[in-house]
Formats: structure tokens, sequence, C-alpha cells
């Protein structure tokens, strides 16, 4: 009888036991699908919240005093170390513009410059070239007219890096808005011998950028510290400077110099009404 007692209580535990695991199994598979079903839209809703946020946070970038290289002016220095003088005088942002190098060379040139800018936690902008601008982690890409249109550019870089482009009228700033740019390149403002082929903007089509787009734009072509001032009183954002800087013998000076305008127009009013260039 005890026998026939502990065997039932035995073959009874062992059912409970199995049921119970069976019950605890399928528990699991539950919760593991509603954890597939609800995360994808959890995904959805952080990677929406990031995108706001790297927009937000773009909208600070300072594009104040906005460098751009040319191998040119180099001066008998190292290119790096020009980059770095100019960005220890002021330089909020640096353009790295090697358009007559081989890709293999741009690369590691890019490389090498990055790891200046990121010392400094200065955004590095690479003109023309987003496969270099993502094979080296750059901050964005700035492209002309005659480049890849700005949409596809876009979509290749995403949503988190920068995207500048250069435009001469207000049709093109915005078409530029349009197809996902983030700042505008106008100019040249004034003839320069760093581009001796490009169209000059007259002051009046500068206002009419300006006054169409809300978007940061930075000038750029012939600014030199004596008509600083006059392109940031027209609502300019920043002065994107090649020679100004690099052609200079003492590049971090310039930089001063030119970053102590910017601060200084800071406050000021902006006006398209008798603007005095030469």
């Amino acid at each position: 009888m005890v026998r026939r007692i502990i065997s039932t209580i035995y073959t009874e535990g062992d059912y409970v036991s199995k049921k119970w695991k069976k019950l605890n199994r399928q528990y699991n598979i539950n919760r593991m699908q509603q954890r597939e079903k609800f995360y994808p839209d959890c995904r959805h809703v952080i990677h929406k919240y990031i995108y706001y946020i790297r927009k937000r946070w773009k909208m600070k970038y300072d594009y104040s005093l906005y460098l751009v290289t040319d191998r040119r002016y180099k001066n008998g220095r190292n290119l790096e170390e020009a980059v770095e003088q100019a960005i220890m005088g002021g330089c909020s942002m640096v353009q790295l513009r090697e358009n007559a190098i081989p890709s293999s060379e741009f690369y590691y040139e890019a490389k090498a410059i990055k790891q200046i800018t990121d010392r400094y936690h200065i955004p590095l902008i690479i003109n023309n070239r987003a496969d270099i601008a993502l094979a080296v982690d750059a901050a964005g890409v700035h492209i002309g007219q005659r480049d890849i249109p700005a949409a596809p550019v876009r979509r290749m870089i995403g949503s988190e890096r920068l995207l500048g482009v250069s435009v001469t009228s207000l049709e093109e700033a915005l078409q530029a808005r349009k197809d996902g740019a983030d700042y505008l390149g106008v100019g040249a403002m004034l003839p320069t011998k760093t581009k001796e082929d490009a169209k000059i903007v007259p002051v009046s089509e500068l206002c009419r950028i300006r006054q169409g787009v809300k978007i940061p734009l930075v000038v750029i072509g012939g600014i030199r510290k004596e008509n600083a001032e006059e392109f940031l009183r027209l609502g300019a954002d920043g002065l994107a400077v090649v020679s100004a800087i690099l052609a200079q013998s003492d590049v971090r000076l310039a930089a001063e110099e030119l970053k102590s305008i910017c601060k200084a127009s800071i406050k000021t009013d902006f006006s398209c009404d008798s603007a005095n260039f030469s």
C-alpha cells in the first residue's frame, strides 16, 4: 500500500513537472514573439528620435571661420601643420579640397587631417568625394553644381553627416535645400586666384539667397580681413577662406584676425543696403 502511494506520488509529480516545463516553455516562446513584434517598433521610434537629435545638433555647428585647403598655398609648410595652426587661430570648420591628386593619396591625406581635426573637435568636410568622407568617417561632404547632385549624395552619406552645396543663385539655393543641404557655400563673391573661372555672385543675389533660405550659408571667393565684416553684415553665417589664411606667412595670426572680426560681427544687424566691397 505504501509502495503504491509512493509510486503514485512520483508518477503524478513527474507529470506535473513535465506539464510545468511545457507551460513555462510556451510562456517563454510567447514572450519572445511579443519582443520580436514590439522591438522593431521601438527601434523605429529610437532611430527617429536620434535623427531629430542629430538634425538639431547639426544646426549648432560653428560656420564662422571655414577653412578650405589648397596645397598651392602651403609656402613650404606641411599641410597638416598649416591646418593645425589655422585651427589654433580660430578656424571652426575645415574642408579638405584635393582635386588634383590620386584617390589613394587623397584618402591618406584625409586620414592625417582628420586626426588633427578630431584632436581639436573640429568638423572635417571632404570636397566632392563622398566615398572618401565615408572611408575616413568625416563630418560631411561639400559638392559643387558640376559634381554629383545633392539628392543622391544625401542618400549615400545618410542623415547624420553634413552636406554642403555651392550655389550662385537663389534657384540653386532652393534646390539644394530641397535636396537635403545643411548649409550653402555662396560665391565667388569677388574675383579670386584660387578659382579663376568661378562665376561672380552679385551682392544683390547674395541678399536674395539670404532672404530666401534659412539654412546657414558661408561666403567664399576673394574674402579678406578688409572686406570680411561687410559680408557678415549681409547675413552670412561664416567666411570660407583659402589664401586669406594659408597664403599668409603666419597662418595662426591670420586666422586669429579673421576670427576676431567674426566675433565682433555677431551682434551686427544684417542689412543689404549700401554695402561697399573692394
